[in-house]
């Protein structure tokens, strides 16, 4: 072979590199660019699913729960019968929910809390309300700290009353109560008390409003529910469920979002 053959043939064959090489980049480039393009619809249609999911939660809360929330730039109101008398109702639709969820999409949902004492968290203020036992005759409010300006419980039974028995301890935080009978007759009060202290407001022995710790709680030891409005003088910015109750999840793609609800 002469030796314009030889520069010939290593040509070709430095040609078939370059060729080889550049088919393998496209290859690779291709392959990656379909990756990326999987990736993105994936965290596409996680965002969708979580946001889908959270819509049914809102729903099932606003149209189940009993709860009344209403939301303002001075406070926060929560309205509601105690005993709940919605609450199998509420407890029904969310176990159904998690189980269609759960069936039928790659989300878990962590219900087991809001099931049973039904939390509502107060952000940024950090403040929780919430049943002993959602169903029972008992509403807490737990603050985390004293960082609102006071409350306000109106109470309406169906009973007359007979006694009305007020302790409270002066200090900073404005407390009104105001609790109304069948005919009208009341036994309320408006003052600023000390959270801390030994607070408590007693109707017929039955309907109990006590403060002391810095946390309200409300018990109806009749048979029979009565309405409690419960509001917050606050300027608050959202009501959540606890975090990460709704956990959505693709493994093989490394991709994860962790949510909650809020109102």
């Amino acid at each position: 072979m002469n030796k314009k053959g030889v520069l010939f043939t290593i040509g070709l064959l430095f040609l078939s590199l370059i060729i080889l090489t550049f088919s393998i980049v496209i290859y690779n480039f291709e392959k990656s660019k379909q990756e990326v393009t999987t990736t993105m619809i994936i965290l596409e249609r996680t965002y969708n699913e979580n946001q889908a999911i959270q819509t049914g939660l809102k729903e099932i809360f606003q149209n189940k729960s009993g709860i009344i929330l209403e939301k303002n730039a001075t406070y926060i109101k929560f309205k509601e019968s105690l005993p709940n008398s919605k609450s199998d109702i509420f407890k029904n639709f969310m176990i159904e929910y998690k189980h269609y969820i759960e069936n039928n999409t790659a989300t878990k949902l962590k219900l087991n809390e809001i099931v049973e004492k039904l939390p509502l968290k107060i952000q940024p203020q950090n403040i929780t309300y919430f049943h002993e036992h959602f169903g029972g005759n008992k509403i807490s409010i737990v603050p985390d700290k004293i960082n609102f300006d006071g409350y306000f419980l109106k109470i309406e039974t169906n009973k007359n009353i007979t006694s009305c028995i007020i302790n409270l301890e002066p200090g900073n935080l404005s407390f009104e109560v105001r609790v109304v009978g069948i005919s009208g007759d009341l036994c309320q009060n408006v003052t600023k008390i000390n959270p801390y202290g030994n607070n408590f407001v007693k109707v017929n022995e039955k309907i109990k409003i006590n403060v002391d710790n810095g946390k309200l709680s409300i018990v109806n030891e009749y048979k029979e529910p009565i309405s409690v409005e419960t509001k917050l003088y606050l300027t608050s910015k959202e009501v959540c469920y606890p975090s990460k109750i709704i956990n959505t999840s693709y493994p093989i793609f490394g991709i994860s979002k962790v949510n909650t609800v809020c109102f």
